[in-house]
């Protein structure tokens, strides 16, 4: 029995695109197992990122990806789409180089990471603050 083709949303052709491109770019054999494989896939590629249809795209990987390859990209859309949830992963923060002394100090004291120290001293406060209120991030 054939697999069903992929449907692609709009953000998944947007990621799978970004992942498809990648991937032609730094793997000269991928998804053939040749340069003149490769060299055809890319070329086909090309026209399906040109003319933005993700009913191609869905041919596209019919046509060069096997079931490995199909895997592989499915979960790399899968962990782009929960990197790119708001509030997901991590956020990087500049500190003073005395408050990150202060800081890491006290977290090392209790026997925390700097994120589990801010959010044990915080959270109340923060509570409080927005009690009521929708919270945005």
């Amino acid at each position: 029995m054939a697999r069903p083709r992929k449907k692609f949303t709009e953000d998944e052709f947007r990621r799978a695109l970004s992942y498809i491109d990648r991937k032609l770019k730094l793997e000269g054999n991928w998804p053939g197992q040749n340069a003149a494989g490769h060299e055809k896939a890319y070329r086909e590629f090309r026209k399906v990122r040109l003319h933005h249809d993700p009913d191609a795209l869905a041919g596209w990987c019919d046509r060069w990806l096997d079931e490995a390859g199909r895997k592989k990209l499915l979960a790399a859309l899968r962990a782009r789409k929960k990197r790119d949830r708001p509030g997901a992963g991590k956020k990087t923060v500049s500190l003073d180089p005395r408050a990150w002394l202060y800081l890491s100090g006290l977290a090392k004291r209790d026997n925390v990471t700097l994120s589990e120290f801010l959010i044990k001293r915080l959270e109340k406060e923060y509570m409080d603050m927005t009690e009521g209120k929708e919270d945005d991030s």
